[in-house]
């Protein structure tokens, strides 16, 4: 990649060429994988013998992929190539990869596949599990959160939860689907003040391709925060640009 040799090691992926050049690679930030280090040497630790192991670039979208393989399954390493940003990606079972004609395919136990093609998972819904980095927000104090706008935009109707977790911790709540819209309350048809629920709020985003901008009801406190947005969707695509926050900060708390 940029001319270089992108290799994957016990302790990161490197370029090569960095790597050559400095004296102790492993305890260096050369690596392109130096955010999630302690990610990395977890899998290599316990999975280097398994066969999967693999990298590719896929310039249409301009990410690169890091095949791992997982105990019985797989995850993918991704990384935006430009920005440098990493996320990963589970469910894909992908033995191989390979980049054809500008499509990209993987090698599952049942056949080759198409992968970023449509919108849907082989007929089924695609689950969307997006947790973002935890952040203070700009404060280091303690801060009770109490509204959520995530502004979003699709060419068809959805539903989706989103809410938020605090101080590393991984509360789950299910996704809603959008087949008829299961769970779901149709914007501005519902007082989100009064809510039975005050740890996420569901509902279904009515046709437009204008953007959704709703607040709804959130209640999490804690230091460090990370906003959580699920959705399980077939047939359509989701943009999602920004999540506002509202939060009053605690004063005189450690």
């Amino acid at each position: 990649y940029q001319g270089d040799v992108v290799v994957i090691c016990q302790d990161g992926y490197f370029p090569l060429g960095k790597a050559l050049a400095t004296a102790n690679a492993g305890d260096s930030v050369v690596a392109f994988s130096n955010n999630i280090r302690g990610l990395v040497i977890d899998r290599t630790s316990l999975n280097s013998w398994r066969e999967g192991w693999q990298s590719i670039v896929y310039s249409k979208k301009g990410y690169a992929i890091f095949n791992v393989p997982n105990a019985a399954q797989f995850e993918q390493h991704v990384i935006n190539v430009s920005t440098g940003a990493w996320c990963r990606f589970t469910g894909l079972n992908a033995y191989c990869w390979c980049v054809f004609d500008d499509h990209i395919y993987f090698g599952g136990i049942d056949g080759v596949f198409e992968y970023d093609s449509g919108y849907s998972d082989d007929g089924v819904e695609i689950e969307g599990d997006i947790k973002q980095a935890y952040g203070d927000l700009g404060t280091p104090f303690l801060k009770k959160l109490s509204l959520l706008n995530p502004r979003t935009a699709s060419s068809a109707p959805y539903s989706l939860t989103c809410y938020t977790n605090a101080d590393y911790k991984d509360r789950k709540l299910n996704y809603t689907n959008n087949i008829g819209y299961s769970g779901g309350t149709l914007w501005n048809t519902k007082y989100w003040a009064k809510t039975g629920d005050p740890i996420g709020t569901y509902w279904a985003a009515t046709e437009t391709d204008m953007i959704n901008s709703q607040w709804i009801m959130n209640s999490t406190a804690g230091v460090k925060i990370s906003v959580v947005f699920k959705t399980k969707t077939k047939g359509i695509l989701i943009d999602w640009y920004e999540t506002g926050i509202r939060f009053e900060q605690g004063s005189g708390i450690l």
